[in-house]
């Protein structure tokens, strides 16, 4: 799969957390989704291009877990 597609299953992965995320909320994008470093800058990307947010390379390294990127999109576009 071409990574700019497993970027955008990601953020779709990441955007439709819910109620029923909390799995989803607890993977590891490297381990459990199977990206690489390369991937990640990716999703940040596709994540700065939807949302209009910025995602710095210091808060890439902050995401341990998908939940921990859904939370950074969501503090990043209250914050504008």
């Amino acid at each position: 799969m071409p990574r700019a597609a497993r970027a955008d299953g990601v953020l779709i992965q990441i955007c439709s957390l819910g109620a029923s995320g909390r799995d989803t909320r607890e993977q590891s994008p490297q381990a459990d989704l199977g990206l690489d470093s390369l991937s990640m800058i990716d999703v940040a990307c596709a994540a700065e291009d939807a949302f209009g947010i910025r995602v710095s390379d210091e808060d890439l390294e902050r995401f341990v877990t998908v939940g921990d990127a859904a939370d950074h999109i969501e503090r990043a576009k209250l914050t504008g």
